[in-house]
């Protein structure tokens, strides 16, 4: 064998198939970092980068090993092939040498891009070196050169590359789900004791040796039969066909000369689609036993369709096969450049087109019905097993527009790359990947809940237009910057026009409102009188470096100093002092997290300084007049409270958030993870989307404060602040959030559950200081009288200027001076953490229904009921209300403040 010949086979093989390798290189390279970047966690990011990595290294074994042979037949290099001085053993052996030599470049650039994009992880990168080592080892000598070897096969029988890949795909998949039907722990030990894959690898690869070593042996075709077939007819014949007035009959001869060259590439491509789906269906219909209902959970927990490898090559396939449909348009018209036997012969541009697309679209319509009855059944058995309300006709028709939808999208972009790509394999990749692209941005047109119509729509008539722009300049190969014009601007004016639209959409869907406070005077800095606070704190700290985050609880502690040493004028002041400066607290602190309030704002903090002005109420040496007097001033102290503190610090660092600072957003989003901070960080860099969240995180804020103000009215009047199942203003609850996407929606909570929470805690902050005014009342009472009142109604206009109402029911709380007969308990909590505390029997105390107890509607001047007739009680992990069995079980429900 002469090695300068030898090498420069292999050099031409390169030549050949390099804009194969350097795509596939690309496109394995921007999967590996979309992974990167959008993966959760990082082991769901190595496991989705790993199957990457072995994935599309096989597929490139797959359009290698099909281009290696049928590729030199399309180019029409076969010829001088075999003029050459070398035998086909040589030929073969350069050609396979490098099939091997560059898949093995493939596995090894993957693995090295691996390795760099996870730097530091918890994975160490021996350990991932270690795991991508034994995958390709154990998965690639079945993966890779198993799709090689048949594409090998396929392509020395076939002449044309695209039927060869797609053979080749086909009939591994089906040799795969053999071996592993009769090995089901196939991929769980080692591939090697499948001897029905050993078999066939062995058999596949003498097989490639017998027809590599013949295949110059190969019968030199008669030029009759060199050219397309409709090529025998003679020149005057086709002229008189085409000058022929009815457009019909011209359209009809084209349509029908182009499926004479594409009916077997359209046979295979529509049997490969269909086949994977039809063993699925009756793969379906074997495990449900269709008649009782489809069994779709116990079918998919045995492993039939989590085995990643048998999905990717028995399902996607179905579905990737749909844009390759798209390539019976113009591809077959490259094969050997025949589209110029349509020029030479003068054939109009427009009906070739038409012609071709008569062809495509037929095919793909009969592919359609198989890709229809897979969706529906996978819908009809999994609307069976959530046993959802949803209507199951409703259901099927969304699938079925999803279908029809995806086929129209994926039949256009092949039809496109079938025109602006010669190679068959080029043009498929590149038409997959253009499929999934164009599937994407329908996705997020669902996912924001935008019209399809005006929004994906437009896409695939825009590639059809192009591609029939481009068709008179495509038959004469004319490559003028003026011939690429007209098709460029048939992509380019829609596709300008959706991303500006669509943004401009997102952004203008939200009204602008006016948040309701200035961010900026809210956000001044902190005056001279406010830092001469904070050193006095710091002061009584000593070493305590929590002062700034829990500054309150020093005054406690000083409180409780005083009040234990007698010094009850200086304890009442430490109790004032500290809730002036939970007050300025709930400016520091007041975020909501999590659906809740967090388990550290002043809210707990003051709830927590209520039970011990209890205590201090009953210290020896107490009088009713500083009782009396510190019950008013807790009254104009609390009062004068602001509640609306703690949204305008959230809209505040929310703001800062989303205009992209990076301290707001260490701050906000501490528990975020890098990946998710690293989203988060690019999706706010889109000005609509910085733009569109402003102005939701404004019309919340405005909403949100319109509902704190209201609050403080009803709390002014001792009206009912707890309303049972909240649903909050329309506009937020639907139209605002319900077009959030992924990561923003993650910042910041849906109005719905602030709203509910607002209230919540704004009902529970406000029982509390309602019960301890009325507690302080009736000690001064006591003081003075010697004993507990008989009513509440006694205090008024002596200890109490009205009498407060319970927030949860706008009525008195109930009063028992001499408690009740049976001990019970009740829970009790703050900030999500609490515990249960018992009121022992004849203990005095106030009651509160709380926010699990509501009193039943009444009508006016009905006979009045007994006290367990009177309230419900919301059910445990259920929907509705019940009516309390006892009344020990109704008192432990509400919330009771106990009297000291």
């Amino acid at each position: 064998m002469n090695r300068s010949i030898f090498l420069r086979l292999v050099w031409k093989e390169y030549r050949l198939q390099r804009a194969l390798w350097i795509a596939m290189i690309l496109l394995t390279a921007m999967l590996l970092f979309l992974f990167h970047v959008f993966a959760l966690n990082t082991t769901e990011r190595f496991c989705w980068q790993l199957s990457a990595g072995l994935v599309l290294p096989a597929l490139y074994c797959l359009g290698c090993g099909a281009t290696l042979f049928a590729g030199e037949r399309e180019a029409g290099t076969f010829e001088f092939q075999r003029s050459l001085p070398v035998g086909a053993k040589t030929v073969f052996a350069a050609k396979f040498l490098f099939a091997l030599a560059s898949a093995a470049a493939m596995f090894a650039l993957s693995g090295a891009a691996l390795l760099m994009l996870n730097p530091g992880s918890e994975i160490n990168p021996s350990e991932m070196l270690q795991r991508y080592a034994v995958a390709v080892g154990r998965r690639m000598p079945l993966l890779g050169l198993e799709l090689l070897l048949w594409s090998v096969l396929f392509s020395l029988l076939l002449r044309r590359v695209l039927v060869a890949a797609v053979l080749g795909v086909v009939v591994g998949s089906v040799n795969f789900e053999f071996a592993r039907g009769w090995y089901s722990h196939f991929w769980g030990g080692d591939v090697w004791i499948a001897p029905e894959l050993i078999f066939t690898t062995v058999a596949v690869a003498l097989a490639d040796l017998w027809l590599g070593a013949r295949w110059f042996r190969e019968k030199r075709q008669r030029g009759g039969r060199a050219v397309p077939s409709i090529a025998g007819n003679g020149l005057a014949a086709w002229s008189d066909r085409f000058l022929r007035p009815s457009r019909l009959t011209m359209v009809g001869r084209l349509a029908w000369q182009h499926w004479r060259q594409t009916w077997r590439l359209a046979a295979v491509l529509v049997g490969a689609t269909t086949l994977p789906l039809m063993i699925l269906i009756i793969q379906w219909l074997a495990a449900s036993k269709f008649l009782r209902g489809p069994a779709f959970s116990s079918w998919q927990g045995e492993g039939q369709i989590n085995n990643p490898v048998w999905f990717f090559f028995g399902v996607v396939p179905a579905f990737v096969g749909v844009s390759l449909l798209g390539l019976t348009a113009f591809h077959p018209d490259q094969w050997g450049r025949g589209y110029r036997f349509l020029a030479d012969r003068g054939a109009t541009p427009k009906y070739v087109w038409l012609s071709r697309q008569l062809v495509c679209w037929t095919s793909a319509a009969a592919a359609l019905p198989a890709l229809l009855i897979a969706a529906l059944i996978q819908t009809y058995a999994a609307f069976h097993y959530s046993g959802r309300t949803l209507s199951l006709l409703w259901l099927l028709a969304q699938t079925s527009t999803s279908v029809i939808g995806y086929v129209i999208l994926s039949v256009s972009a092949g039809q496109f790359c079938s025109m602006f790509f010669r190679s068959g394999i080029l043009a498929g990749l590149f038409g997959i990947i253009l499929t999934l692209a164009l599937a994407g941005w329908t996705a997020l047109m669902w996912i924001w809940r935008i019209n399809c119509l005006w929004a994906v729509l437009p896409i695939p008539l825009a590639l059809l237009l192009a591609t029939r722009l481009r068709t008179r300049d495509w038959l004469v190969e004319r490559n003028t910057l003026r011939a690429w014009l007209r098709p460029g601007l048939a992509l380019a004016v829609p596709a300008l026009a959706l991303l500006a639209a669509v943004p401009l959409y997102r952004v203008y869907q939200i009204p602008w409102v006016d948040p309701g406070f200035s961010p900026d005077e809210f956000a001044r800095d902190m005056t001279p009188e406010e830092f001469a606070a904070i050193d006095r704190y710091e002061r009584k700290a000593g070493t305590n470096t929590s002062v700034y985050y829990n500054p309150a609880k020093i005054l406690l502690n000083k409180a409780v100093e005083n009040q234990l040493h007698g010094k009850l004028d200086e304890a009442l002041e430490n109790y004032l002092e500290a809730m002036r400066v939970v007050d300025r607290c709930r400016y520091w602190y007041a975020i909501i997290t999590d659906n809740r309030w967090s388990g550290r704002t002043a809210d707990d903090r003051e709830i927590k300084i209520y039970p011990r002005l209890s205590s201090w109420a009953v210290c020896p040496g107490q009088t009713p007049e500083r009782l009396l007097a510190a019950r008013k001033q807790l009254e104009q102290l609390t009062a004068g409270f602001s509640s609306d503190k703690g949204i305008k610090l959230r809209h505040l660092r929310l703001q800062q958030l989303y205009e992209g600072e990076p301290e707001a957003l260490d701050k906000a989003t501490a528990d975020m993870s890098k990946h998710q901070r690293q989203l988060t960080l690019l999706w706010l860099r889109l000005p609509s989307e910085r733009a569109r969240v402003l102005r939701i995180l404004n019309m919340q804020t405005a909403n949100l404060l319109g509902l704190s103000a209201q609050l403080d009215r009803k709390s002014a009047t001792g009206e009912r602040l707890w309303t049972h199942y909240t649903t909050g203003p329309r506009d937020f609850r639907r139209d605002a959030w319900r077009n959030a996407i992924y990561p923003l929606d993650k910042l910041a909570i849906e109005n719905f559950y602030l709203y509910f929470e607002i209230i919540r805690q704004r009902a529970a902050i406000e029982a509390e200081r309602r019960a301890v005014q009325i507690i302080l009342a009736m000690e001064a009472w006591k003081l003075q009288h010697g004993s507990l009142p008989k009513t509440l109604d006694e205090l008024v206009d002596t200890c109490l200027d009205r009498l407060p109402n319970d927030p949860y029911t706008g009525k008195p709380f109930l009063y028992f001076p001499e408690g009740v007969p049976t001990a019970f308990t009740y829970y009790q909590s703050f900030g999500g953490l609490g515990s249960d505390v018992e009121i022992p029997a004849g203990k005095p105390f106030i009651w509160s229904a709380g926010k699990g107890v509501r009193p039943r509607e009444i009508p006016a001047g009905a006979a009045e009921e007994p006290i367990v007739e009177r309230y419900l009680l919301m059910n445990d992990g259920r929907d509705g209300w019940r009516k309390p069995l006892t009344e020990t079980e109704l008192w432990s429900a509400g919330r009771p403040f106990p009297i000291p």
